[in-house]
C-alpha cells in the first residue's frame, strides 16, 4: 500500500514541476503595453474591462472594451452600459460604439416598452474576427409586455458591421407589444 502512494506521489510532483516550467516560460511584452481607461464624462466607476475582444477593421486594431455600468447618455436612461472602441496603440483613445443612442422605446400612452436602465450593455462582447461582424450584449435588459404590466427580463444583444455603419438589435424573446 504503501509503494502505491509514493508511486501518486512521484507522479504528481513531475506533473507539478511539468507545469511550473510551462508557466515560467510564458512572456508577455511589458516594453510596449497601452493601458486603457474609460472616459470620465461618461465611464466614471462603469466596470471599465468587464469584457475585452480584439478585432480589426481596414487592418486597424481596436480594442472592445465593454463597460456595463457606464452611462452612454441615454434619454431616460441610468447607467445602461456601452462598449468602447479604443485604440490598440494609443492610450486614452476610446469612444463609445453607437450600438443604441434612442433610450427605451415609448407607448403613445407614454409607458415605456421595456427597461434599459441597468441593462449592463458590455458585459458581453465578442468579434468575428477580422473585418467581421462585433457582437455586444445587455443581459439585464427588460421588456414589457401583456398590456404592458408584465416585466421580461430577456435580455438583448446588437450586431455592428461594415467599421459599425450597420448596427442591428437581436432580441429573439422579444413579445410583440
Amino acid at each position: 500500500m504503501g509503494s502505491t502512494s509514493t508511486h501518486w506521489q512521484d507522479i504528481l510532483a513531475i506533473l507539478l514541476v511539468a507545469t511550473v516550467n510551462l508557466v515560467i516560460s510564458f512572456n508577455i511584452d511589458t516594453k510596449s503595453l497601452v493601458v486603457q481607461q474609460g472616459p470620465k464624462a461618461t465611464c466614471d466607476d462603469c466596470m471599465f474591462g468587464f469584457s475585452v475582444a480584439q478585432h480589426k477593421e481596414g487592418g486597424v486594431p481596436w480594442l472592445l472594451v465593454g463597460a456595463p455600468e457606464a452611462d452612454a447618455r441615454q434619454p431616460g436612461v441610468h447607467k445602461g452600459g456601452a462598449v468602447y472602441k479604443c485604440s490598440a496603440t494609443d492610450p486614452g483613445d476610446c469612444t463609445i460604439i453607437p450600438f443604441d443612442t434612442k433610450g427605451s422605446m415609448i407607448a403613445p400612452t407614454g409607458q415605456a416598452y421595456d427597461s434599459k436602465s441597468g441593462q449592463w450593455l458590455g458585459s458581453v462582447v465578442s468579434s468575428s474576427g477580422e473585418d467581421g461582424t462585433i457582437l455586444a450584449c445587455a443581459p439585464r435588459y427588460v421588456w414589457f409586455s401583456r398590456n404592458l404590466k408584465r416585466r421580461e427580463p430577456i435580455g438583448t444583444c446588437y450586431t455592428a458591421k461594415n467599421n459599425f455603419a450597420d448596427i442591428f438589435e437581436f432580441s429573439p424573446c422579444k413579445s410583440s407589444k
